[in-house]
């Protein structure tokens, strides 16, 4: 019988112990050895462990199986198109254009997009969003800032 069955059969004999004290059962393998196999068989699905305050506790397979829920799929919206959560947002975003922070406007413009379930909305928020991008300040760069990659030949003036 090997390492893992008997673990797992003194796991289904005693429901409800630590790694360690799995181990404490098992004199002659090495600690480390009996705790390894214990985490196998819970990565392997054949037994079942619970967190109890800071430690694991193990349980047989079978009887007391965790029920896992699968993961919904989530769509690409995010949103909930609560028309609330959308005309706060959207006075947000219009409060922001008017006091001149566009670049926040255009952040909120987006975070309205993402809530909104209609289409037409969703393409009057991305419009409403590149206005609000083109509207902002663009970096103005000095000649003498720019600098290309390579190798330089001639004179700096």
């Amino acid at each position: 019988m090997s390492l893992l069955a008997k673990v797992q059969a003194f796991i289904e004999l005693n429901p409800g112990l630590t790694s360690n004290e799995i181990a404490d059962a098992f004199p002659e393998y090495a600690r480390f050895d009996v705790q390894r196999s214990a985490s196998k068989l819970y990565r392997c699905k054949r037994v079942n462990r619970r967190l109890d305050g800071d430690v694991f506790r193990y349980y047989a397979g079978k009887d007391e199986a965790v029920i896992l829920t699968l993961r919904q799929k989530r769509s690409g919206r995010t949103g909930s198109g609560d028309p609330m959560v959308l005309a706060k947002l959207v006075s947000l975003a219009e409060d922001l254009e008017s006091r001149g922070l566009f670049k926040r406007a255009s952040a909120v413009w987006l975070e309205a997009f993402s809530e909104s379930q209609l289409t037409g909305e969703r393409e009057a928020f991305l419009r409403q969003r590149q206005r609000c991008l083109d509207s902002c300040k663009k970096p103005v760069r000095l000649g003498e800032q720019i600098y290309l990659a390579g190798r330089f030949v001639g004179n700096v003036e």
